[in-house]
């Protein structure tokens, strides 16, 4: 948090610097309740800020300078974006292999506890199914339950 902090101020204060008006502007200089340190060439609305006046000497390599602080904080804001997507990604993959486990747990237990098994046909009726179809059953949710509770 404090990099982050860093990287914005410093492309304040540079751009600040580096602005046409700034080469002879007032800026004001304050903290705020939370104790942070704040730039801006408008006083605070309480009006109570130290003011500096800032003299610029003309430097054709500031603008290089500022230019790659401002790509350095797009990479940075970027790369957090993407890092969060992927961990909330990540979070919601996770959620949905527990749902699978948790899926496959159930009807591992209900086929072993009961010893008579049905489905209904193409009619509507109900229909036994016969010990093979159980077993069969029983064996895939072991495998489903080896597959996603991990």
């Amino acid at each position: 948090m404090r990099g982050l902090f860093v990287v914005i101020l410093s492309t304040l204060l540079l751009s600040i610097l580096l602005s046409g008006p700034a080469l002879a502007a007032k800026v004001y200089k304050w903290k705020d309740a939370h104790g942070v340190m704040h730039y801006s060439r408008t006083p605070p609305p309480d009006g109570q800020a130290e003011s500096l006046d800032i003299r610029v000497k003309d430097d054709p390599g500031a603008l290089k300078r500022l230019e790659a602080q401002k790509e350095k904080s797009t990479k940075y804001f970027k790369q957090r974006s993407e890092a969060g997507k992927e961990a909330a990604k990540k979070d919601k993959d996770k959620a949905q292999l527990q749902a699978a486990c948790d899926n496959a747990r159930e009807r591992l237990t209900g086929l072993l506890q009961s010893q008579r098994i049905y489905k209904t046909d193409a009619a509507g009726n109900r229909v036994r199914v016969g010990e093979e179809v159980r077993q069969a059953r029983i064996k895939q949710a072991r495998a489903d339950i080896d597959k996603y509770c991990k």
